[in-house]
């Protein structure tokens, strides 16, 4: 079977594609409706070739003429097609800063709950200022032991095998690094 390879093109998309050549145009239609969102009774088709610059109109019954890496321009026909790039076209919704705050479903409230970001207290947030903070814990460990990371308040841990134990230069302290069994 023998197939077309074309650049489809609308207001909205540009995408390489390829259909058999024995394809109806009727059917190339239905198939485009997926591809770029328009109805097939309102797709106009318009054809460019790669060797010429002007699109010729789409008028075979199939594409059995059209050149491969040919672009297929679809244009609608509905004169109340709607313009999806542009966004001032679409009304936005604005919430008061007192109503989100008061909403318990939130990220700021998840936040907020958590002591994260810009709601993290001093003393809950994970700080190392101490150049020998962790020091005695590193101590007890050695590259090459297996462990198991678990992370507080959650079920998963990982396993895997110590590869790092000491200072490093992008934050002060001692550190643990791990290659784990599973990625």
């Amino acid at each position: 079977m023998s197939v077309v390879t074309l650049f489809v093109e609308s207001q909205t998309v540009r995408t390489e594609r390829r259909f058999p050549r024995t394809t109806p145009i009727s059917e190339l239609h239905t198939r485009l409706e997926a591809i770029v969102g328009i109805q097939p009774s309102s797709q106009q088709l318009t054809i460019t070739d790669p060797a010429s610059s002007s699109p010729i109109p789409v008028t075979s019954t199939t594409l059995l003429t059209i050149p491969d890496y040919s672009v297929l321009h679809v244009t609608s026909t509905c004169s109340t097609s709607i313009n999806f790039e542009d966004v001032s076209q679409v009304e936005k919704y604005e919430m008061q800063d007192t109503t989100y705050d008061a909403m318990s479903n939130t990220v700021r409230a998840f936040k907020r709950r958590h002591n994260m970001g810009r709601f993290a207290d001093n003393a809950s947030a994970m700080s190392i200022d101490n150049e020998d903070e962790f020091v005695e814990e590193a101590q007890n460990i050695n590259v090459g032991q297996r462990c198991e990371v678990a992370w507080p308040g959650s079920e998963l841990a990982r396993r895997g095998c110590v590869r790092f134990v000491g200072k490093t230069q992008f934050r002060q302290g001692y550190w643990i690094g791990v290659e784990y069994d599973e990625p």
